[in-house]
Protein backbone atom coordinates (compact mmCIF):
# COMPACT_ATOMS: atom_id res chain seq x y z
CA UNK A 1 0.00 0.00 0.00
CA UNK A 2 1.30 3.07 -1.02
CA UNK A 3 1.90 6.22 1.41
CA UNK A 4 0.45 8.37 -1.18
CA UNK A 5 -3.20 6.66 -0.41
CA UNK A 6 -3.41 8.14 2.80
CA UNK A 7 -3.57 11.72 3.61
CA UNK A 8 -0.90 13.75 5.07
CA UNK A 9 -1.38 16.44 7.89
CA UNK A 10 -2.05 16.27 11.56
CA UNK A 11 -4.24 13.19 11.13
CA UNK A 12 -2.30 11.17 8.81
CA UNK A 13 -2.08 7.67 9.09
CA UNK A 14 1.14 5.68 8.98
CA UNK A 15 0.79 2.30 6.32
CA UNK A 16 2.14 0.13 9.47
CA UNK A 17 -0.90 0.74 11.31
CA UNK A 18 -3.03 0.41 8.75
CA UNK A 19 -1.30 -2.55 7.74
CA UNK A 20 -1.52 -3.86 11.38
CA UNK A 21 -5.14 -3.19 12.02
CA UNK A 22 -6.49 -5.12 8.36
CA UNK A 23 -4.14 -7.99 10.06
CA UNK A 24 -6.54 -7.59 13.26
CA UNK A 25 -9.78 -7.06 10.92
CA UNK A 26 -8.42 -10.97 9.13
CA UNK A 27 -7.73 -12.59 12.00
CA UNK A 28 -11.31 -11.61 13.16
CA UNK A 29 -12.69 -12.96 10.86
CA UNK A 30 -10.58 -16.15 10.91
CA UNK A 31 -12.91 -19.69 10.81
CA UNK A 32 -15.87 -17.57 11.51
CA UNK A 33 -19.11 -17.47 9.83
CA UNK A 34 -21.31 -14.49 8.98
CA UNK A 35 -23.76 -13.88 11.83
CA UNK A 36 -27.62 -14.55 11.15
CA UNK A 37 -28.12 -11.52 13.44
CA UNK A 38 -26.88 -8.53 15.49
CA UNK A 39 -27.99 -7.33 18.88
CA UNK A 40 -29.22 -3.80 18.07
CA UNK A 41 -26.51 -2.75 20.61
CA UNK A 42 -23.44 -3.55 18.96
CA UNK A 43 -21.21 -1.29 17.51
CA UNK A 44 -21.47 -2.72 14.44
CA UNK A 45 -25.31 -3.04 14.21
CA UNK A 46 -25.16 1.13 14.41
CA UNK A 47 -22.77 0.69 11.30
CA UNK A 48 -24.94 -0.80 9.36
CA UNK A 49 -27.40 1.05 9.91
CA UNK A 50 -25.73 3.84 8.66
CA UNK A 51 -25.40 1.69 5.54
CA UNK A 52 -28.57 0.92 5.48
CA UNK A 53 -29.49 4.16 5.33
CA UNK A 54 -27.60 5.51 2.40
CA UNK A 55 -28.43 2.72 0.54
CA UNK A 56 -31.87 3.24 0.29
CA UNK A 57 -31.17 6.88 -0.50
CA UNK A 58 -30.20 5.39 -4.07
CA UNK A 59 -34.08 5.32 -4.30
CA UNK A 60 -34.13 9.05 -4.94
CA UNK A 61 -31.43 8.70 -7.62
CA UNK A 62 -32.61 7.15 -10.61
CA UNK A 63 -29.98 6.34 -13.83
CA UNK A 64 -32.82 6.66 -16.05
CA UNK A 65 -33.04 10.41 -15.27
CA UNK A 66 -30.18 11.95 -15.78
CA UNK A 67 -29.18 11.41 -19.77
CA UNK A 68 -26.09 12.11 -21.46
CA UNK A 69 -23.82 10.14 -19.33
CA UNK A 70 -21.38 8.41 -21.70
CA UNK A 71 -19.84 5.96 -18.68
CA UNK A 72 -21.26 6.04 -15.48
CA UNK A 73 -24.40 7.77 -14.62
CA UNK A 74 -24.32 11.44 -12.69
CA UNK A 75 -26.92 9.70 -10.48
CA UNK A 76 -24.10 8.49 -8.65
CA UNK A 77 -22.49 12.26 -8.44
CA UNK A 78 -26.20 13.33 -7.05
CA UNK A 79 -26.61 10.75 -4.70
CA UNK A 80 -22.98 11.36 -3.02
CA UNK A 81 -23.99 14.56 -2.58
CA UNK A 82 -26.77 13.83 -0.93
CA UNK A 83 -25.04 11.65 1.54
CA UNK A 84 -22.22 14.17 1.76
CA UNK A 85 -25.19 16.50 3.05
CA UNK A 86 -26.90 13.97 5.13
CA UNK A 87 -22.81 13.74 7.22
CA UNK A 88 -22.89 17.61 7.46
CA UNK A 89 -26.71 18.64 8.33
CA UNK A 90 -27.46 15.21 10.51
CA UNK A 91 -23.82 14.88 12.42
CA UNK A 92 -25.52 14.96 15.31
CA UNK A 93 -28.10 12.51 15.56
CA UNK A 94 -25.09 10.03 13.20
CA UNK A 95 -22.59 10.62 16.40
CA UNK A 96 -25.62 9.68 18.79
CA UNK A 97 -25.70 6.96 16.65
CA UNK A 98 -22.22 5.56 16.65
CA UNK A 99 -22.31 6.88 19.90
CA UNK A 100 -19.26 9.18 19.79
CA UNK A 101 -19.04 10.73 23.05
CA UNK A 102 -17.05 13.85 24.52
CA UNK A 103 -13.69 11.42 23.96
CA UNK A 104 -13.52 12.86 20.34
CA UNK A 105 -13.61 15.93 20.71
CA UNK A 106 -10.26 16.94 18.30
CA UNK A 107 -11.68 18.39 15.56
CA UNK A 108 -9.58 16.75 13.20
CA UNK A 109 -10.53 13.30 14.29
CA UNK A 110 -14.52 14.14 13.56
CA UNK A 111 -13.18 15.29 10.24
CA UNK A 112 -11.52 12.42 9.77
CA UNK A 113 -14.40 9.69 10.55
CA UNK A 114 -16.54 11.77 8.21
CA UNK A 115 -14.56 12.53 5.55
CA UNK A 116 -13.45 8.41 5.22
CA UNK A 117 -16.74 7.76 5.30
CA UNK A 118 -17.57 9.61 2.79
CA UNK A 119 -14.62 8.74 0.09
CA UNK A 120 -15.38 5.17 0.53
CA UNK A 121 -18.47 5.28 -1.99
CA UNK A 122 -16.30 6.33 -5.38
CA UNK A 123 -15.45 9.95 -6.82
CA UNK A 124 -18.31 11.56 -7.60
CA UNK A 125 -16.97 13.30 -10.87
CA UNK A 126 -15.03 10.16 -12.18
CA UNK A 127 -17.80 7.89 -11.15
CA UNK A 128 -15.17 5.31 -10.74
CA UNK A 129 -14.65 2.73 -7.41
CA UNK A 130 -11.75 1.39 -7.01
CA UNK A 131 -9.45 -0.30 -3.68
CA UNK A 132 -8.40 3.50 -2.82
CA UNK A 133 -11.98 4.05 -1.97
CA UNK A 134 -12.33 0.62 -0.17
CA UNK A 135 -9.66 1.57 1.72
CA UNK A 136 -11.04 4.70 3.07
CA UNK A 137 -13.89 2.94 4.39
CA UNK A 138 -10.84 0.74 6.15
CA UNK A 139 -9.77 3.79 7.48
CA UNK A 140 -13.11 5.21 8.92
CA UNK A 141 -13.67 1.84 10.93
CA UNK A 142 -9.68 2.29 12.26
CA UNK A 143 -10.51 5.64 13.02
CA UNK A 144 -13.30 4.58 15.09
CA UNK A 145 -10.90 1.66 16.54
CA UNK A 146 -8.45 4.24 17.67
CA UNK A 147 -10.94 6.51 19.43
CA UNK A 148 -12.28 3.52 21.16
CA UNK A 149 -16.35 3.34 19.62
CA UNK A 150 -15.43 0.10 18.17
CA UNK A 151 -13.64 -2.24 20.37
CA UNK A 152 -11.57 -5.60 20.38
CA UNK A 153 -14.83 -7.97 21.23
CA UNK A 154 -16.82 -5.74 18.10
CA UNK A 155 -13.65 -6.78 15.73
CA UNK A 156 -15.42 -10.04 14.41
CA UNK A 157 -18.56 -8.59 13.84
CA UNK A 158 -17.36 -5.80 12.37
CA UNK A 159 -15.04 -7.95 10.13
CA UNK A 160 -17.62 -9.83 8.78
CA UNK A 161 -20.92 -8.12 9.19
CA UNK A 162 -20.07 -4.43 8.52
CA UNK A 163 -18.21 -5.66 6.23
CA UNK A 164 -20.00 -7.93 4.00
CA UNK A 165 -22.45 -5.11 4.07
CA UNK A 166 -20.46 -2.51 2.75
CA UNK A 167 -19.37 -4.49 0.26
CA UNK A 168 -23.23 -5.20 -1.11
CA UNK A 169 -23.81 -1.37 -1.21
CA UNK A 170 -20.89 -0.71 -3.26
CA UNK A 171 -21.56 -3.86 -5.53
CA UNK A 172 -25.08 -2.41 -5.37
CA UNK A 173 -23.67 1.59 -6.20
CA UNK A 174 -21.48 -0.44 -9.29
CA UNK A 175 -23.97 -1.60 -11.04
CA UNK A 176 -26.84 0.82 -10.57
CA UNK A 177 -24.30 3.32 -11.74
CA UNK A 178 -22.30 2.07 -14.07
CA UNK A 179 -19.22 3.09 -11.98
CA UNK A 180 -15.81 2.41 -13.58
CA UNK A 181 -13.09 0.74 -12.58
CA UNK A 182 -10.42 3.67 -10.63
CA UNK A 183 -6.98 3.33 -12.07
CA UNK A 184 -5.63 0.85 -14.27
CA UNK A 185 -4.76 -2.34 -11.90
CA UNK A 186 -7.55 -3.76 -11.40
CA UNK A 187 -7.65 -5.82 -14.21
CA UNK A 188 -4.63 -7.65 -12.68
CA UNK A 189 -6.43 -8.34 -9.60
CA UNK A 190 -8.78 -11.23 -8.63
CA UNK A 191 -11.60 -8.57 -8.88
CA UNK A 192 -11.25 -5.30 -10.91
CA UNK A 193 -13.01 -2.93 -7.63
CA UNK A 194 -12.15 -4.72 -4.39
CA UNK A 195 -9.91 -6.60 -3.00
CA UNK A 196 -10.68 -6.85 0.80
CA UNK A 197 -13.77 -9.17 0.19
CA UNK A 198 -11.12 -12.08 -0.74
CA UNK A 199 -8.76 -11.09 2.27
CA UNK A 200 -11.64 -11.21 4.48
CA UNK A 201 -13.33 -14.16 2.84
CA UNK A 202 -10.42 -16.28 2.48
CA UNK A 203 -9.51 -15.64 6.54
CA UNK A 204 -13.08 -17.38 7.11
CA UNK A 205 -12.12 -20.48 5.31
CA UNK A 206 -8.58 -21.09 6.52
CA UNK A 207 -9.72 -24.38 8.80
CA UNK A 208 -12.93 -24.95 7.02
CA UNK A 209 -12.53 -28.57 5.54
CA UNK A 210 -16.35 -28.79 4.11
CA UNK A 211 -15.86 -26.02 1.73
CA UNK A 212 -12.87 -27.16 -0.88
CA UNK A 213 -10.98 -24.27 -3.06
CA UNK A 214 -12.33 -25.33 -6.41
CA UNK A 215 -16.49 -25.55 -4.34
CA UNK A 216 -16.38 -21.41 -4.56
CA UNK A 217 -17.23 -21.27 -7.62
CA UNK A 218 -19.77 -24.44 -7.54
CA UNK A 219 -23.54 -22.80 -8.42
CA UNK A 220 -24.51 -25.75 -5.55
CA UNK A 221 -21.97 -24.15 -3.03
CA UNK A 222 -22.50 -21.17 -3.29
CA UNK A 223 -26.59 -21.51 -3.43
CA UNK A 224 -25.95 -23.38 0.38
CA UNK A 225 -23.52 -20.98 1.67
CA UNK A 226 -23.54 -18.08 0.39
CA UNK A 227 -25.18 -16.28 3.35
CA UNK A 228 -22.41 -17.36 5.40
CA UNK A 229 -19.18 -16.25 3.57
CA UNK A 230 -17.75 -12.85 2.20
CA UNK A 231 -15.80 -15.10 -0.41
CA UNK A 232 -18.58 -17.15 -1.82
CA UNK A 233 -20.39 -14.10 -1.85
CA UNK A 234 -18.17 -12.06 -3.74
CA UNK A 235 -17.43 -14.98 -6.84
CA UNK A 236 -21.38 -15.09 -6.94
CA UNK A 237 -21.74 -11.57 -7.24
CA UNK A 238 -19.28 -11.38 -9.91
CA UNK A 239 -20.60 -14.56 -11.55
CA UNK A 240 -23.93 -13.48 -11.51
CA UNK A 241 -24.18 -9.97 -12.79
CA UNK A 242 -20.94 -9.84 -14.51
CA UNK A 243 -21.10 -13.00 -16.05
CA UNK A 244 -17.80 -14.27 -15.53
CA UNK A 245 -15.39 -15.83 -13.50
CA UNK A 246 -11.90 -14.83 -12.59
CA UNK A 247 -9.40 -16.63 -14.45
CA UNK A 248 -7.17 -16.50 -11.14
CA UNK A 249 -10.32 -18.22 -9.93
CA UNK A 250 -11.31 -20.47 -12.16
CA UNK A 251 -7.60 -22.02 -11.89
CA UNK A 252 -8.12 -23.07 -8.28
CA UNK A 253 -7.54 -26.43 -7.78
CA UNK A 254 -8.36 -28.60 -4.74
Amino acid sequence: MSSAVFPQGPSGIDCSDVRAFIQKLNEAAMDRVIPSDLDISTVAHRINTMLATIRQMTNQHKPEDYTGCRYGSKAHTAWIKDVEELMMQKWDDIAKTLQIGESITLPYKIRDIRRYFLHSFGNPMRIDYGTGHEMQFVLFLKTLYDTGIVEDRDLPEVALTVMSSYFQLVQHLIDRYNLEPAGSKGAWGLDHFQFMPFLLGSAQLVSNDNILPSQVVDPATVLEQTDKYIFLQTVDYIKRVRNFTPDLICGIEN
